[in-house]
This record gives C-alpha cells, structure tokens and sequence, in this order.
C-alpha cells in the first residue's frame, strides 16, 4: 500500500494549480484582449491586475506574441495578432460572456432557445467598440433587456431573436446571415437549420 495522494488527486491539483495560473494570465492579457491596438505600459497592466509591475513585465517579456514598444518615456508592451493570441483571446472572450451571466439569462427568458454566438467577437476578431452578436432561437421573439451585462461584459449585446419559421424563410432571403450565424459558436441548445 503506497502512502501519499492517490494518483488522481495529483493529476486534480496540478490541472487545478494550472487552471489558476492560466486564469491569471488571461487577466494580466485582458487589456491587450480588450483593446490589441495599443500598448500599454507594466504598470497600467499591474494596476488593473494586481500584480507587481516587475512581475508582469517578467510575465510579459516571455510571451511571443507580445512585443516591447515605446511608450511614452517608457517602453510598452503591444499584443502581435497571431495564432496563439487569437486563441487566447478566444477564450477571453468565451469566458467574459459565461462569467457575465447572460446565457443562462437567455435560457431562462426564453423557452429552450438555441443560443449561437457569431460574428466578430466569436471569431476573436473583435475591436474595442465592436458589438456582441448573438443569435436567439425560440418560440417567441419578445426582446430581453440585456443592458446590465453589456456593462458587465464591456460591449453592446446584439440579439437577432428568430422563431424556427423565421429560419427557413432565411434560407431563401438572408442566406449570408444564415451562413454566418451556422458558422458561429453554439451556446446553447441544438441548431437544426438543414434538416
């Protein structure tokens, strides 16, 4: 009999702590996800995410896809569009809308809807003023205020709420729409839109 964690409770605490560390780098990111087309400065980025402006320009020097610029009297840091930073992006993007509690306000306001997320802000392609589409499809087409999360995610929230009937009459007069919303990332529900 072996002393010590048992080998899953290992593998739970290392995905764990990795989770956490990923987490504090996609924070330490989200100015540059928010708005890639500047640079900032370390300790810009360390007063919005707590850490110690050394430790985020340490943090910062190691990633590839952010380059050292002038800043000012200072040299800043400034996002490169790459792969690896669309990806993260991504996924700060995915994360800011579960955090925001606007699916499950979406699910609970409408009868079992499908909710699809396209456009921009799924492709992480989003700019600082772009808008959050997302397409709604269920039985009826009453419109949700969703101001409050707009502020809590940062970006206006876009709804195209459609019944199924709206979405075969898509097929022959918004085609690129349909196309676009297909193509989106689905939140919620099961779109059937080629049955």
């Amino acid at each position: 009999m072996a002393f010590g964690m048992p080998r899953q409770v290992e593998r739970f605490i290392y995905l764990w702590s990795f989770i956490n560390h990923m987490l504090k780098e996609l924070t330490m990111l989200a100015p540059f996800f928010s708005d890639p087309s500047r640079a900032y400065s370390a300790r810009e980025i360390a007063a919005k995410s707590g850490a110690s402006h050394v430790t985020i320009s340490k943090r910062l020097k190691r990633l590839p896809f952010i380059k050292r610029e002038k800043y000012g009297p200072y040299l800043g840091f400034k996002a490169e569009i790459t792969e690896e930073f669309t990806r993260l992006r991504w996924i700060y993007n995915m994360q800011k809308i579960w955090d925001s509690g606007l699916i499950e306000k979406l699910r609970s306001f409408y009868d079992e809807p499908d909710i699809v997320l396209f456009g921009s802000y799924a492709a992480a392609v989003n700019s600082r003023d772009s808008d959050i589409d997302i397409a709604v499809v269920s039985t009826h087409k009453k419109k949700l205020d969703c101001s409050g999360l707009e502020k809590k995610i940062g970006h206006k929230v876009q709804l195209f709420i459609y019944t199924k009937k709206d979405i075969e009459k898509m097929k022959s007069s918004q085609p690129e729409l349909l196309n676009s919303i297909c193509n989106g990332i689905v939140l919620s529900g099961e779109l059937e839109v080629f049955v």
